[in-house]
């Protein structure tokens, strides 16, 4: 009998540890994916919760954060920028409180700023800072006030994003086509045989230009015949003057 009272209360132990554990967790700053005007925090392929930024908008982009709203900012971004987590919560005294693990729930009046940054879709960094007052917040309610700065942290470790990459370069498609080749042969006399030779573009160039345009299968053929016209021109011209 003492034996299975032991047992009750080792379960009924384990089962409350359980419970508290799973408050604290439902209890954490970002327990689920948000959003704010574009901006997005959500987890990555690994687990991680990451700060996913709209393409770069120069109404909302500042170049320092400056004025008597986003001045407020200016210290709190800079800090931010100098951590190596890219989701951080800072106090008024720009302490570190921890990242999205910390919770905000309970803190009562005093003010907490969020520091966010993360590469977005159109591979410019971007860093954004706001205050909150709750959990799984972007800002505190209504058009509460955010300064955004476009670049990144130096050094990032939980894997959100690599720092000071360069975008990819834009794939330009040229064509490939040669300029007309005229031979000028002289047999006997007078005579004189002109030979036009004239290159095609690869067929690799073709797709690509096909699968860019609808229309460029008709441009390429209109390239051709006006670069055979030059070169019958030109063969005409290089004959007449050796008449």
């Amino acid at each position: 009998m003492h034996s299975a009272s032991l047992s009750f209360i080792k379960t009924s132990y384990a089962i409350l540890l359980l419970s508290c554990c799973f408050a604290l967790l439902a209890q954490a700053a970002i327990t689920t994916p948000i959003s704010r005007d574009g901006d997005y925090v959500e987890e990555n392929a690994s687990g991680t919760l990451c700060y996913y930024p709209q393409a770069l908008n120069p109404r909302t982009i500042d170049v320092a954060c400056v004025g008597p709203e986003k001045g407020d900012f200016a210290q709190v971004i800079r800090a931010h920028l100098n951590e190596t987590t890219s989701i951080n919560y800072f106090s008024a005294s720009l302490e570190l409180l921890g990242g999205t693990e910390f919770i905000v729930e309970g803190q009562g009046d005093r003010k907490i700023y969020l520091c966010l940054s993360g590469r977005a879709g159109d591979y410019t960094y971007q860093t954004m800072c706001t205050t909150v007052g709750r959990d799984n917040s972007l800002g505190t309610g209504g058009p509460s006030p955010f300064c955004k700065v476009e670049g990144g942290q130096r050094r990032v470790t939980d894997g959100c994003y690599i720092p000071n990459q360069p975008a990819p370069d834009a794939l330009l498609t040229t064509s490939s086509a040669r300029p007309a080749i005229v031979t000028i042969t002289r047999t006997s006399g007078s005579s004189v045989r002109t030979t036009l030779t004239q290159d095609r573009p690869s067929v690799n160039t073709q797709n690509a230009s096909g699968a860019a345009s609808g229309g460029t299968s008709g441009t390429t053929r209109n390239d051709q015949g006006l670069l055979l016209l030059n070169g019958l021109i030109l063969g005409s011209l290089v004959v007449m003057i050796g008449l």
